[in-house]
């Protein structure tokens, strides 16, 4: 992997805005938990309670993911240790109150320049081509981990993971032409979000190839189902 063109992980007050504590909690968001938390209110592996510790007590933010339904008091949250080996992912229950803050899954043109180097054109051109049609381009991955960690997290493999909330069908569809057009250097994937739920966009670009009658896995942030494409692209 190239060097990235990085120095300094974020800090937890960044350009993002912050979202009201009550605010619901979407897959990919992130949340920052204080580390004078009562350990006995964290819900950790046991062998995991150091890394949860010494990650808190850095201020790196936890990502929120899908939750329990209905939704309780307790968040379904987890990190990656930073590292280019194998991943290893930590699942961790926290409950609400315990939240500090909250953001959206922050805007690539916020974290551009902690990818690599060589990343750099392709993203000013993806990011241009977004932003002409008037869509935000957010990301999740371990481009957010290394952004947030100030510590190396992508592998000479790793894909760029995008997020993108879409307005309509008509949105959504121009999307997955510009993703399509760029997907290569680096490897884009991630996901199309609708109201109806995400869908990864390759997996999308699949099925449309075979047809309108084709069936999409839907993630919506608390649960996964099959839904007819036609179905998912008209929430």
């Amino acid at each position: 992997m190239a060097d990235a063109a990085w120095q300094h992980p974020l800090p937890p007050w960044s350009t993002m805005p912050d979202v009201h504590r009550g605010a619901r909690m979407r897959r990919h968001d992130l949340v920052w938990i204080e580390a004078s938390t009562p350990p006995a209110q964290l819900q950790v592996a046991a062998p995991w309670r150091p890394a949860l510790q010494a990650w808190l007590l850095q201020r790196r933010p936890l990502v929120v993911g899908r939750q329990p339904e209905p939704a309780g008091e307790r968040l379904r949250l987890g990190f990656t240790l930073p590292g280019r080996g194998p991943r290893s992912r930590v699942e961790v229950h926290a409950p609400r109150a315990a939240i500090t803050r909250h953001t959206p899954a922050p805007p690539l043109s916020d974290i551009q320049t902690h990818a690599p180097v060589a990343w750099q054109a392709a993203i000013a051109a993806l990011l241009a081509a977004f932003a002409a049609q008037g869509t935000q381009l957010r990301a999740y991955g371990s481009l957010v981990n290394q952004a947030y960690s100030g510590e190396a997290c992508l592998r000479e493999d790793s894909d760029l993971d995008l997020l993108i909330d879409c307005r309509d069908r008509a949105e959504t569809l121009a999307s997955l032409a510009l993703l399509q057009a760029h997907a290569a250097a680096p490897r884009l994937d991630g996901e199309l979000r609708l109201a109806g739920g995400a869908v990864a966009w390759r997996e999308l670009a699949r099925v449309l190839g075979g047809g309108p009658q084709g069936e999409l896995l839907v993630r919506s942030d608390t649960a996964v189902q099959r839904m007819g494409v036609a179905a998912w692209l008209a929430t």
